[in-house]
């Protein structure tokens, strides 16, 4: 045990000496837990590659933020003072010396091994430590409602710094989630995946190379794991390809496009997965579609298009809930198209908007064509919600999505709307994501700048005109 009087000048010392060229933040270690080759491209990628900011995540950033900020208020934790990351590290130590009970944005420093994370919350616990006869652990507060593994192990590297800095391992670390609820894990049990990350993202970061994975591309080098995957012409490519089935492929060697187009051995998925990749690949390799089985669509002289715009869960009057803002109907007959909206202006819009796309639907005879499962459960659950009978809705309902998986391979990394219309050589105006949309809206309800509800009334009408396209390509097959 340190001479308590002088330990904390020491702890000091011995933490921030000797800081390396690669240092393991908490932040590149929760890439890491998302794909390996994030932290590659963390270290030897092209700065320029980098994607710009991402204004959708910018906003969970700002909410988790807020939660954070209130979770530390209610732990009545103490905020160190601001400066560079050392003088308020400087400053944990000596709020730990003094045996604080609670301690809030503390970062956390052991540069000799080339680590650095963060706890928002120190809260002392019973044991024993450098500081005295008790120690700290780390609470993690997350914005999401469920807690996953990948926070686990985000709290535990955390705390495996924090063992290193007070000289003993902390019993557990505490999660809170978005509601406040506190949760307590048991430290062991996750050491040694941290230890095996910590090692493995070492290994990287000195220069081993790692395989891109395109299913686990994200912010801020989703596009250059799409260019590198494009350039090798990996395996991710393929649609229902990710880290796992990739892992597999690679034990049977193979590795790119071309090899699983010619695979023709057993796979330890289900045969129609195993189908359809194989005939995604032979549909890259020759460019073009490749025909599974005929699709079955009905035709008929009236058709509408339906796609729904909501938020993620937002504050409402009611707590935290999902709001529909903006549904979208093509109604094509007599040879003609045309688009309507259906549009809330604030958060309470929903059931008006809602009931106004009921009465056109029962107006208009004919299939109703979506792409994806996402607008069968929102008519189910308003329906539900708001007392309508929806039944005879649901039943013309068809999913262009399930239609084209069970027909078509074609040569896109995914068949996500945006992927398989534009390959069809449909183009969107401006905003072309849903996460966007919903930026896009919040912007509006503080603004009421109708030019910024015109990008998103634009954007919901290419989709549902992407998904006429999607439907029209089915069509000719039959």
């Amino acid at each position: 045990m340190f001479d308590l009087a002088s330990s904390y000048m020491d702890v000091f010392s011995l933490c921030t000496q000797n800081k390396s060229n690669f240092t393991i933040t908490s932040g590149m270690f929760s890439r890491y837990l998302k794909s390996p080759f994030l932290v590659w491209c963390d270290a030897h990628a092209p700065e320029r590659e980098r994607d710009p900011p991402n204004a959708f995540l910018q906003l969970l950033f700002s909410r988790s933020a807020k939660i954070r900020s209130k979770a530390c208020k209610s732990a009545k934790a103490v905020d160190v003072q601001s400066g560079s990351i050392k003088d308020v590290f400087k400053s944990v130590l000596d709020a730990c010396r003094k045996g604080e009970l609670a301690i809030a944005n503390a970062p956390l420093i052991f540069w000799p091994e080339g680590l650095q994370g963060s706890a928002d919350v120190l809260e002392r616990s019973e044991g024993f430590s450098v500081f005295g006869d008790y120690q700290y652990k780390v609470k993690l507060v997350k914005g999401a409602k469920r807690i996953k593994r990948d926070y686990c192990l985000q709290a535990a590297f955390n705390s495996y710094i924090l063992s290193l800095i007070q000289g003993s391992e902390p019993d557990s670390f505490v999660i809170v989630n978005r509601d406040g609820k506190e949760v307590e894990f048991v430290y062991e049990d996750y050491k040694k995946d941290v230890v095996e990350a910590i090692s493995s993202i070492r290994e990287i970061l000195s220069g081993k190379r790692v395989s891109p994975c395109v299913k686990d591309a994200s912010w801020p080098w989703e596009s250059y794991i799409v260019k590198c995957a494009l350039k090798s012409r990996d395996v991710s490519l393929i649609p229902h390809v990710g880290r796992s089935l990739k892992r597999q492929l690679a034990q049977k060697g193979i590795r790119t496009i071309d090899q699983l187009a010619e695979f023709d051995g057993e796979l330890d998925v289900p045969d129609m997965i195993r189908r359809r990749i194989i005939a995604s690949a032979r549909a890259w390799k020759l460019g073009e579609p490749v025909l599974m089985e005929k699709p079955c669509i009905p035709q008929s002289s009236c058709e509408l298009y339906v796609d729904f715009e909501g938020t993620d869960e937002v504050p409402t009057a009611k707590g935290l809930a999902k709001t529909d803002y903006l549904i979208g109907v093509l109604v094509c007959k007599g040879g003609k198209s045309e688009y309507l909206s259906f549009v809330s202006r604030d958060l309470d819009g929903e059931e008006s908007i809602f009931r106004s796309f009921v009465r056109l639907a029962l107006e208009n005879e004919g299939p109703i064509y979506h792409y994806g499962g996402h607008e069968l459960f929102r008519i189910k659950t308003l329906g539900k919600k708001y007392s309508v009978d929806v039944s005879s809705i649901v039943a013309r309902m068809i999913d262009v999505l399930d239609v084209l998986k069970q027909s078509f391979a074609l040569p896109t990394i995914s068949l996500s709307l945006k992927d398989v219309a534009q390959y069809l050589g449909f183009n969107w105006r401006g905003t072309a994501s849903a996460q966007d949309s919903i930026v896009l809206f919040l912007e509006f309800l503080k603004s009421k700048d109708e030019s910024v509800l015109s990008r998103i009334v634009d954007y919901n009408e290419d989709d549902v005109r992407a998904t006429r396209v999607v439907k029209e390509f089915l069509s000719k097959a039959v």
